[in-house]
């Protein structure tokens, strides 16, 4: 049974914070990889990661080792439950990267790979617009002008490798783009305060996409910006605690 695109688009949009990180499809499995790194494998929709010595003090008593095809070698085994914790996984494949040895240099032909992050650096959100195709950037631009005029005092950086608004000291929401979505990052609780309005849209804990083939919910966004202003004023109750 080969990985589902959407398996992999959801691995990718949960890495969004790292840099550098990408897939490419092998018949019909995937290797993931992080700066031009092999990192892991996902295969029959279940993601295996290289074994390091860190990797495996960071995993601790949940640590499964399993093979990703027959023949393979051991890999760390990471269940569902843990891919859907975005923290943790992207923390464990930055340990992973940064102990594996680094590759010979090769000439980079795209600056976005199939259904990965953008290959090039940015220090700046209009440098990180401005690295995607046409149609892509004017979906961003309206989500960046949607966050903007919902919380106008928030400052504007590049935090995790995406674009990030901070107010009052914390992030926040994200947003990033990817080859069919935007991902747009509010925080757990926004996700569960708004859980009837983003029902029909693809989500993890604290994250949600907005398919590029279908209109931008730029009103919904907006609506979600402004209770995130709320929630980070001193002495504000949340929905959920991070």
């Amino acid at each position: 049974m080969a990985t589902k695109q959407s398996t992999i688009d959801f691995i990718l949009d949960q890495l969004a914070g790292l840099n550098n990180v990408r897939a490419r499809k092998m018949f019909g499995e995937y290797a993931l990889y992080c700066d031009d790194k092999v990192v892991g494998l996902v295969c029959d929709d279940t993601l295996y990661v290289k074994i390091t010595e860190p990797g495996k003090k960071f995993v601790g008593k949940d640590y499964q080792e399993g093979e990703a095809y027959q023949g393979a070698k051991p890999s760390m085994l990471i269940d569902g439950d843990r891919i859907e914790n975005r923290e943790w996984l992207s923390e464990l494949i930055r340990i992973t990267a940064g102990n594996l040895p680094t590759p010979k240099p090769k000439k980079i032909a795209k600056a976005m790979m199939s259904g990965g992050q953008l290959m090039k650096k940015y220090e700046t959100v209009d440098e990180y617009i401005a690295l995607f195709p046409p149609n892509v950037q004017a979906s961003l631009r309206r989500l960046r002008q949607a966050i903007k005029e919902a919380a106008p005092k928030a400052e504007e950086t590049i935090n995790y490798g995406i674009p990030t608004f901070k107010f009052k000291g914390e992030n926040l929401v994200h947003f990033a783009a990817f080859k069919t979505h935007l991902g747009f990052y509010p925080t757990p609780s926004a996700i569960v305060a708004f859980k009837k309005e983003l029902a029909s849209y693809k989500q993890a804990k604290g994250s949600v996409q907005f398919p590029l083939a279908k209109p931008i919910p730029f009103d919904l966004i907006r609506k979600v910006v402004k209770f995130r202003v709320k929630e980070a004023l001193p002495g504000a109750k949340r929905l959920v605690h991070r």
